[in-house]
């Protein structure tokens, strides 16, 4: 029996996401009828069994096509599991014609669009393209329209998500042990690859996984109310970092597939609520403290809230701090401050209460520490991080709970991507917590764009990155389709990305326009268009129109392009 241990206090190691697309192409070369049915009509492809009504196969340009004769001519794909996008080529008989594309998920009872092309009769066949967007639908089925004939198709290529198929089973879940601070839970059952653990403190879970995200970097917020967790196969799992005394309901949601390939089951999920022993309980804000790099010689603060509950009274009833140099504690950011910090209380509780934590280095080292509590027969530590350097770069944090009035502090961060943006400058470094943005910023006053237009330099890059352990999710869901708006643009140079997962662009999740980035272990998924894509004639290699562009280790939901 293998255990996992969830804990909003501990930090774990952040894994790449890695994901593929299938697919296939129909040339048409053979298997059309060479007369037009006027009735519909099954014929087998190389690629399968595909439906048509008026329409045949026709030499033009030299190669065998798909011709769709009249008004309402229709040529439909065979069945397909979980297509993402669909491309094609066209050409008519005639300018101004027009081609719907449709899709159905209930067997062709019901019919959406998904696009329309204007076909021309230029010599050389035009190109088209457009999301289908169902990665996690079987049995999808594509169908052609003719508005306005002749109109002739070649190449008809289908991707198809590698996600995998949603669980049918649900699992069943039963608490082993509870503490103060965990619950022990063992799980059974279930007929996915891995299952995925929710709960929240307000009343029973209705928060639901979204297919296709991963939630695996580590226990995050959710919404308001709901904290996650891991996604695994273990059948025994410890939830930590909980409050005593509290009620949680907890949530087992099934998966198949992994990472950007996740399918989770929503309909049947399995459910319990327990309750935390009443035991002595030291209860901090974070379990790790990473203040970043900063210059030797100058002071950088962290806020911690603290409290405690269900108490022991003692021969001295306090709470005591511990932690050493470069590190330092105070009840007031102005100081003084000391290594070591006595908080008196009256049993059962320690009301809550902050505690300024300096972080000063002194040399061009990485000093790691923990910040030791204990009183009141209870305990708690905190891992403290920070490097010494010799530049003046800044650290700027966003945060889902943040606030564009803010300072862009770790304490008080900013909401949008784009006001970090914005305050940028060479050198510096924007950090992003955890959790799900939906931005709101309209840099040109119409559109959530975030624009990276500033540039750093070769020393000095300009950095976009997850904080760590947690995964910073930008969802453009509010974008409009179909009119080449962006989720990203970037024509600055110098720029680093590095662990974001940007989901439902309107077009592409980013568009590259500069030189000299890299952008590495970024996610994409159900964007209108590819997930990164390269404009004005850039490139990924280290030569070619001088753009030295890097997208390593990155996951798409379509290609690079």
């Amino acid at each position: 029996m293998k255990r996992t241990f969830v804990s909003c206090l501990i930090w774990w190691l952040t894994f790449p996401l890695l994901a593929s697309t299938g697919g296939w192409t129909e040339s048409f070369e053979s298997g059309l009828p060479s007369t037009a049915p006027s009735t519909t009509t099954q014929v087998v492809l190389t690629t399968g069994s595909w439906t048509l009504n008026q329409v045949y196969g026709k030499t033009d340009n030299g190669s065998m096509r798909a011709c769709m004769t009249q008004t309402g001519a229709m040529l439909q794909l065979p069945s397909l599991d979980k297509p993402t996008t669909l491309s094609f080529q066209h050409r008519s008989s005639g300018n101004y014609k027009v081609l719907i594309v449709e899709k159905s998920t209930d067997g062709g009872s019901d019919w959406a669009e998904i696009g329309r092309v204007n076909v021309g009769s230029a010599s050389s066949y035009g190109s088209a393209s457009m999301a289908v967007n169902e990665p996690g639908t079987n049995n999808t089925l594509i169908r052609f329209v003719c508005q306005s004939p002749t109109i002739y198709l070649d190449n008809v290529t289908v991707s198809l998500s590698t996600m995998g198929d949603e669980p049918t089973i649900p699992a069943t879940v039963q608490v082993v042990d509870s503490t103060g601070t965990s619950v022990r839970l063992s799980i059974s059952g279930g007929d996915g690859d891995g299952r995925l653990v929710a709960y929240s403190k307000t009343g029973s879970v209705t928060w639901q996984p979204i297919d296709g995200t991963s939630y695996s970097a580590h226990p995050v917020a959710v919404d308001a109310v709901t904290t996650a967790f891991v996604s695994l196969e273990d059948d025994t799992v410890e939830v930590t970092g909980l409050e005593p005394g509290e009620t949680y309901h907890v949530a087992v949601f099934e998966y198949n597939g992994k990472g950007v390939n996740s399918n989770y089951l929503t309909s049947k999920v399995a459910r319990l609520v327990v309750r935390t022993l009443e035991v002595p309980s030291l209860l901090v804000s974070a379990g790790q403290i990473d203040f970043g790099s900063h210059k030797v010689g100058t002071s950088v603060y962290r806020r911690l809230s603290l409290s405690g509950r269900f108490l022991q009274p003692m021969s001295i009833n306090s709470i005591w701090m511990l932690t050493h140099e470069p590190f330092s504690l105070s009840l007031s950011q102005a100081g003084p401050y000391t290594a070591e910090l006595e908080l008196p209380f009256e049993a059962p509780a320690l009301d809550t209460l902050s505690v300024f934590i300096r972080f000063q280095p002194t040399a061009l080292v990485t000093s790691d520490d923990s910040l030791i509590l204990f009183g009141g027969a209870a305990q708690a530590k905190v891992h403290l991080r920070g490097t010494g350097s010799n530049t003046d770069a800044r650290l700027w944090y966003i945060s889902p709970d943040g606030n564009d009035a803010g300072n862009g502090s770790f304490d008080v961060p900013w909401y949008n991507l784009q006001v970090a943006v914005d305050s940028a400058r060479a050198g510096d470094t924007i950090v992003c917590r955890g959790g799900i943005y939906y931005p709101t910023f309209k840099k040109d006053g119409q559109n959530t764009t975030v624009r990276l237009a500033t540039s750093g330099s070769a020393t000095k890059r300009i950095s976009i990155v997850n904080y760590p352990d947690e995964q910073p999710v930008f969802n453009f869901k509010h974008q409009p389709k179909k009119l080449g708006i962006r989720g990203m643009l970037m024509t600055g140079d110098y720029w680093y990305l590095r662990g974001l997962h940007i989901t439902e662009a309107g077009d592409n999740g980013i568009k590259l326009e500069g030189n000299h980035n890299r952008i590495e272990r970024c996610t994409f998924n159900y964007n209108d268009d590819t997930g990164l894509q390269l404009g004005f004639g850039h490139d990924f290699s280290t030569s070619g129109f001088g753009s030295s562009n890097d997208g390593s280790h990155c996951a798409w939901n379509d290609i690079i392009d």
